[in-house]
């Protein structure tokens, strides 16, 4: 085994030397996130705390579906309304979380294929009550559709925000 590892390192030593001699670039956080097709969004809700639900909701067929987090934490008691929401793959589906400074995080696993190809809109930096797409399957999307309207994809989530 050490004669294995003895060329290893020495290997890496030798790159790493041809490495910083050629300059090499060095990547942003937001060009790591797109190669490892992991997707952010920052938010924060404009209801009062107490008075609302947030989840996180399946597209199937331009239809929102149920919360996948199905209330099991009260997000509208953290009094800031700030939250972040991460997605990204796991396999052959989805992982998503959301946090918040009081709630903490929830995370996810979602069920089904991924999506060959997808839109990511941002979010507005400020919501209220409604619907708002996180990542949809631009397979299948209705061309005449609006871009944020969930009902223009076949598949896909959404944060939803309601009134209790």
């Amino acid at each position: 085994m050490r004669n294995f590892i003895s060329p290893v390192c020495a290997a890496l030593v030798g790159l790493a030397g041809v490495v910083s001699g050629v300059n090499a670039h060095e990547i942003t956080t937001a060009e790591l996130a797109s190669f490892l097709d992991v997707h952010g969004w920052s938010t924060r809700v404009a209801l009062p705390p107490g008075t609302y639900t947030l989840d996180i909701c399946p597209i199937e067929g331009g239809n929102v579906g149920e919360g996948l987090f199905a209330n099991q934490i009260d997000w509208s008691k953290d009094p800031t309304g700030n939250f972040v929401i991460l997605a990204g793959p796991e396999g052959e589906n989805y992982k998503i979380s959301v946090s918040s400074q009081t709630g903490g995080t929830m995370t996810i696993s979602t069920s089904g294929r991924r999506f060959k190809a997808t839109f990511n809109p941002p979010l507005p930096e400020t919501i209220s009550e409604g619907v708002y797409p996180l990542f949809v399957d631009l397979d299948g999307r209705k061309p005449d559709g609006a871009e944020y309207d969930p009902s223009t994809y076949k598949r896909g989530f959404v944060l939803k925000v309601s009134k209790k």
